[in-house]
C-alpha cells in the first residue's frame, strides 16, 4: 500500500513540476512566440516592430499622429487598436491605398498585397513581416508527423498510426522529441500569416540625407536620384548553413553582428557563432 502511495506521490510531483515549467515558459519565457502548444495563435512581435518604425517616421517628419498611414482589412486587427489615437490613420479595406500615404500596410491573404503593389510603383520600399503565427500543426496528420520525426514516405503512401509510432521511436524521432521538450525546438517552422510595410523612398533615405547636405525634401515627392545614388548592391561571396534546426541551420534568423560573426534566431532563442572558417563555434 505504501509503495503505491509513494508511486502516486512521485507521479504527482513530476506532473506538478512539468505543469509549473510549462506555465512559466508560456507566461514569461515565450509570451509572444507560439512554440508552446498552449498557445494556438499569437500576434507576432513584428507588429510592434512596425509600430516603432511608424512612430520613428512620424517623429522625424514632425507629423506625429497626423502622419497618414494606410492599412487594409487583412491587418486591421490588431493595427486598428494600435492606431486608435492616430488622426492620420487611413483604412482602405479591400481596395487600394491613397496615393499620398507615406506609409502603407497591406496583408498577403487573398493575394491583396500582389494587387496593391503595382499601384505603389517604384515609389516605395517594402519589407515583409509576420502578422500572426501559430504552433506548427504537424501532429494532426500521420503523414506530417512521420516527416516531422525524420521519417520518409513514398509520394503516394498514406501513413498509418503504426507508421507514426515507428517514426517516433526511431533515433531521429526521439532526438527531436527530446529537443522540443528541453529547448522547445519545434519540428517545423511556425505557421504564419504575413504582411508588408511599404515606406515611401524619400522617407527611407532621401529625407534623412537632406538634413546632412542642407537640401530640403519636398513633401509628397520622391527623391529618386538620391535614393539611387545611395543604393549599393552586394553579392554574397560565401553562403553558410541553411534552414533547419541543426548546426549552422536556422528556422527564423534575425539580426547579425559582425566582429566575431553572430546570428540570432528569435523562434528558438538560439545564438550561433561563426568563425572565419564558416564553422559553428
Amino acid at each position: 500500500m505504501r509503495s503505491l502511495q509513494a508511486v502516486a506521490l512521485t507521479a504527482a510531483g513530476v506532473m506538478l513540476a512539468l505543469t509549473i515549467r510549462a506555465g512559466v515558459e508560456a507566461n514569461f519565457a515565450h509570451t509572444d512566440t507560439p512554440i508552446e502548444m498552449l498557445i494556438y495563435t499569437q500576434s507576432s512581435p513584428d507588429v510592434r516592430t512596425v509600430m516603432q518604425e511608424v512612430e520613428r517616421v512620424a517623429f522625424r517628419t514632425g507629423e506625429g499622429k497626423n502622419l497618414k498611414v494606410a492599412y487594409d482589412d487583412k491587418v486591421s486587427w490588431p493595427f486598428e487598436w494600435y492606431f486608435r489615437d492616430w488622426t492620420g490613420k487611413n483604412f482602405y479595406g479591400s481596395g487600394t491605398p491613397a496615393n499620398d500615404a507615406p506609409m502603407v500596410i497591406v496583408g498577403t491573404e487573398g493575394e491583396h498585397e500582389a494587387k496593391v503593389k503595382p499601384g505603389l510603383g517604384d515609389r516605395y520600399i517594402g519589407t515583409k513581416y509576420k502578422l500572426r503565427w501559430w504552433f506548427p500543426e504537424d501532429y494532426k496528420d500521420a503523414n506530417d508527423w512521420v516527416k516531422a520525426m525524420g521519417g520518409s514516405l513514398n509520394p503516394t503512401q498514406k501513413a498509418t498510426f503504426l507508421d507514426a509510432v515507428r517514426a517516433t521511436l526511431q533515433p531521429s524521432g526521439l532526438n527531436r522529441l527530446w529537443r522540443y521538450f528541453i529547448y522547445r525546438e519545434t519540428f517545423n517552422p511556425l505557421g504564419s500569416t504575413d504582411f508588408y510595410l511599404y515606406v515611401r523612398k524619400d522617407l527611407v533615405s532621401g529625407l534623412w540625407a537632406s538634413a546632412a547636405d542642407g537640401t530640403a525634401a519636398t513633401p509628397g515627392t520622391v527623391d529618386e536620384d538620391k535614393y539611387a545614388a545611395k543604393t549599393k548592391v552586394l553579392n554574397a561571396t560565401q553562403t553558410v548553413g541553411g534552414p533547419g534546426a541543426g548546426d549552422a541551420q536556422f528556422a527564423e534568423p534575425k539580426s547579425i553582428a559582425i566582429g566575431p560573426e553572430f546570428l540570432t534566431e528569435a523562434e528558438r532563442e538560439r545564438l550561433g557563432a561563426f568563425a572565419r572558417t564558416s564553422e559553428v563555434a
